[in-house]
């Protein structure tokens, strides 16, 4: 393909759009060539929502939607279509604005509408078969985000074929039934046809359960045989796996479909076994495996895996610190947690130190603390026996401000102890709003592993 540089769309959609140069091979839509259908043809078989269209500003919303309608649909038919588009995308009472006039989510809803409207007129006159959307729940707002899965759902459930470019795994997953991630040895490359049978398709609840290359920076992989969880101090007030799950509450199919109330996964536990290279597994960055409501039997299910295969380091961290002190004790006896599994507790204000008293407590090879997020200063730490020390500010709409002397506070009592501390982020309005720099440097200092079937040398790493 020829390719303008830093052009936005993708690939896919310049193919079926048919507005690139191909240099080798056959786009083909329902068997045809396309470039041996006309332009008048191509829309009533297609419609195309790029990932940046243009603005068409002066116009108004029913003017731009009417756009999609070819001429071959008589007046009153596009005007019922033309309608029922802008409805569907919540925009009737500003059907008569003009586009400048709307913000940057309605405008990608407009266009949504107008290739809406484009295949409902090409089903009119018989040939509308199937929709491309690029990107098409960027600039939305959660609640149009599910708006636009419901659209797509509707119009995959009327026949039409329906192919959706995201970039947003769990858009992916509430949309697909089936995901097929990238394997590492293909991404970035160009894929052949001799690639195809390396993409094991996997359901789209596995997608979610475990999420490779986690963009929390002090692991590797998220592990969630358990997610939802409730409320027990002030750092759950703002609580990011809560935001998260509720924004697809009542999204027939999604993973969360149930909001963040409490669920089990059993068909998930078995999913570190299928990650062949070592890692660090965060456990339950969607709830607390350690909850009230978890029977222990449940945790003893988590536990086993965890300890069965061995060859990745579990990060295990909750609130719930008395639950998980007792229970270790119970497990093992007079012995002491697998030094591949970390034991940690979330501690935000001094209200809740005895977390860190229960953790020093319980029978664990490493313990670790993440103060995060970080909403008053601790005054003094007890770091006896404590691995390593995580600390971050809160990030999202409603974030509460982290205090430089906080956190140079714990900083220096981990370098008088000889504790490894990581500096996670200052917070705001998103979680790398504030940067990472402590005093111009980054901290990123935690406990290594050395190479070992089950990691059972720990060294420091300074």
């Amino acid at each position: 393909m020829d390719l303008a540089p830093g052009d936005k769309r993708s690939l896919l959609s310049h193919c079926v759009g048919e507005d690139c140069l191909l240099l080798c091979g056959t786009v083909r839509l329902d068997g045809e060539p396309l470039r041996q259908l006309s332009a008048a043809e191509l829309g009533c078989r297609r419609a195309v929502l790029e990932q940046a269209p243009a603005i068409a500003a002066g116009f108004s919303v029913t003017e731009l939607v009417g756009f999609g309608v070819p001429r071959s649909v008589s007046p009153r038919q596009a005007q019922a279509i033309v309608g029922q588009a802008v409805s569907a995308v919540e925009l009737t009472q500003k059907r008569h604005w003009t586009m400048e006039r709307l913000s940057g989510g309605e405008q990608q809803r407009v266009h949504l509408a107008r290739v809406l409207a484009q295949l409902r007129a090409g089903q009119v006159v018989g040939r509308g078969r199937w929709l491309l959307l690029d990107e098409p729940t960027a600039h939305l707002d959660p609640s149009h985000q599910a708006t636009v899965i419901r659209l797509a759902r509707q119009v995959a459930a009327e026949g039409a074929g329906v192919v959706i470019v995201v970039h947003d795994l769990s858009v992916a997953v509430a949309v697909a039934n089936r995901c097929s991630p990238l394997p590492p040895c293909l991404k970035g490359k160009a894929m052949s046809s001799n690639d195809v049978h390396k993409l094991g398709p996997c359901s789209r609840h596995q997608v979610l359960a475990m999420a490779d290359n986690s963009a929390i920076e002090w692991t590797d992989a998220t592990w969630n045989p358990v997610t939802g969880c409730t409320k027990v101090s002030r750092g759950c007030d703002h609580c990011y796996a809560e935001r998260f799950a509720e924004r697809w509450r009542d999204v027939p199919g999604h993973p969360y479909e149930q909001g963040f109330d409490l669920r089990r996964w059993p068909s998930r536990l078995d999913q570190p076994a299928r990650w062949r290279k070592p890692r660090m597994i965060f456990v339950n960055s969607m709830g607390d495996l350690f909850h009230k409501e978890i029977p222990g039997e449940f945790i003893d299910k988590v536990f086993e895996q965890m300890e069965i295969v061995n060859r990745h380091i579990y990060q295990v961290l909750t609130k719930r610190s008395l639950r998980m002190r007792n229970y270790l004790r119970r497990r093992y006896d007079q012995g002491t947690a697998p030094s591949h599994i970390w034991c940690g507790v979330s501690v935000e204000d001094r209200t809740v130190c005895s977390r860190i008293r229960h953790l020093a407590m319980a029978p664990a090879s490493v313990r670790f603390l993440s103060l995060e997020p970080l909403l008053g200063p601790l005054g003094a730490i007890d770091l006896k026996g404590i691995s390593w020390v995580i600390v971050g500010g809160e990030s999202g709409p409603h974030a509460r401000p982290l205090k430089s002397g906080w956190v140079r506070q714990i900083r220096d009592q981990c370098r008088d102890a000889e504790v490894p501390f990581f500096f996670k982020q200052w917070g705001g309005a998103t979680p790398k709003a504030g940067g990472r720099l402590l005093e111009g440097e980054e901290y990123n200092f935690m406990p290594k592993a050395l190479p070992g079937s089950n990691y059972g040398v720990l060294s420091m790493a300074f």
